[in-house]
């Protein structure tokens, strides 16, 4: 016997350290590295207005910069003033949405990283650009984070933000299931094609969390047991006059269960990644994470048994010999009968049954179940042919061959060549630029 509770003893233990490594598992994490030839050292130059490019509305939360030389500190102020002006926030702190709001493309001959950007609220992120130059920088994208609703702020003040996260259930109505957390919004589409890569880029790309589901509500509290106003009875005997026992009070009602937690949301999906350069001078670090399940939310528990109802009050009765000068206590269902001269609320019958508790959520339903995990899609990460991704970007083509020219003309040859080249190889045979570009030679 000693050696069966041992077991079962173990047996116990294992499974609730099973339980507790599953609850707090780490969700889905990929790193993947995109390492070409020795590291070169490159200088960012300083900025030039001629080239700044402007930001211009695409469409509907879609934003595009276009322009020769673009420095990512530049896309992130004109970014985030244009969708302020545009009536909204960037980067979004919190969402209600099933994906992040919004989307950005840039188009550049040459696209600077020259500081670390951390931008919270882009549903995809495209980069065309014949060189990408890093100085050891970092590209950091989040998806807003869930709440479970959201207030819009009265005050319209610059500064002060917009909205209000309010993490609290509002109040269900009385006899309505508990409501479902919601889901982690996935992380941002990313989508880079270049010719060249140079220096060290680190791309952090996350999804968010989901969120805890409606706790269950207690159960309710059983009502108390009435106190009891029926008299007990008078035996048919003719004896002398007796006092009966009141009848038992009430029995309590049981409460309540305990109501089934909502369900926990799953964890934002991953979303796939696209990076294909022609070459790489440096090393590329990029590291997706899906989001975290939300935790389990709390079962109701059991709710209180009413109390016992008060017996009844005793009766005087009196038989055939009602004459007698005394009286006698008999237990109800024996005794003199059959007529009730008086009642004694001094003496009263047994108080009733207590009501049970209800049971709690957790032992009908099981315990809190922590949310999914988020998962990862399939990333397509390499050095390779880019020419398909810049097909039919024929302004963007004509930009890149325009700089060619500027620095042919200001004796910059090595700095033409390589514009040529790269133009090169990701026009058409045939096409009106590629026969430009062999006219060159």
């Amino acid at each position: 016997m000693m050696a069966s509770g041992f077991i079962r003893l173990m047996l116990i233990s294992m499974f609730v350290e099973y339980y507790l490594r599953s609850a707090h598992a780490e969700p889905p994490k990929t790193e993947e590295t995109l390492e070409g030839e020795s590291i070169r050292v490159n200088i960012i130059p300083p900025k030039n207005w001629l080239f700044t490019a402007p930001i211009v509305k695409i469409s509907t939360n879609a934003y595009g910069v276009f322009g020769r030389e673009i420095y990512i500190s530049d896309v992130d102020v004109m970014l985030t003033n244009y969708i302020r002006k545009d009536g909204g926030d960037f980067p979004v702190q919190h969402s209600t949405a099933s994906e992040a709001p919004y989307e950005v493309i840039i188009q550049a001959d040459t696209l600077y990283l020259d500081e670390r950007i951390s931008w919270q609220g882009l549903k995809k992120l495209k980069i065309l650009a014949r060189r990408l130059i890093s100085n050891k920088q970092e590209l950091h994208l989040m998806a807003p984070s869930v709440c479970e609703r959201i207030e819009i702020n009265p005050e319209k003040r610059p500064g002060q933000p917009r909205y209000f996260c309010k993490w609290s259930f509002s109040p269900a109505m009385p006899g309505k299931t508990a409501r479902s957390g919601k889901n982690g919004i996935p992380s941002c589409v990313i989508e880079i094609y270049v010719g060249r890569i140079e220096g060290d880029i680190t791309i952090l790309n996350q999804a968010s969390d989901g969120i805890h589901g409606e706790p269950g509500k207690n159960g309710a509290s059983g009502a108390d047991g009435a106190t009891q106003t029926k008299h007990p009875p008078c035996p048919l005997e003719g004896t002398p006059r007796c006092r009966v026992q009141g009848l038992p009070g009430d029995k309590g009602q049981n409460g309540g269960d305990g109501q089934k937690a909502g369900r926990s949301g799953t964890g934002g999906t991953g979303k796939k990644m696209t990076l294909i350069a022609g070459r790489v001078s440096g090393i590329v670090k990029m590291i997706r994470t899906a989001g975290n399940g939300g935790d389990g939310a709390k079962m109701g528990l059991g709710g209180a048994g009413g109390k016992e109802g008060i017996g009844g009050c005793s009766a005087l009765c009196i038989g055939g010999l009602g004459f007698a000068f005394f009286d006698y206590y008999v237990p109800r269902g024996r005794g003199c009968g059959p007529k009730i001269t008086s009642i004694d609320c001094t003496h009263r019958g047994p108080v009733g049954e207590s009501g049970h508790w209800g049971r709690n959520g957790e032992d009908i339903h099981g315990p809190p179940q922590k949310g999914a995990d988020g998962t990862l899609e399939k990333s397509d990460v390499r050095i390779g042919n880019i020419k398909s991704w810049f097909s039919g970007e024929n302004e963007f083509l004509k930009l890149i061959y325009r700089r060619g020219e500027y620095s042919f003309l200001k004796n910059q040859t090595d700095e033409a060549l390589d514009v040529f080249s790269f133009l090169m190889k990701v026009t058409e045979e045939g096409s009106s630029m590629h026969t430009k570009l062999i006219d060159l030679n």
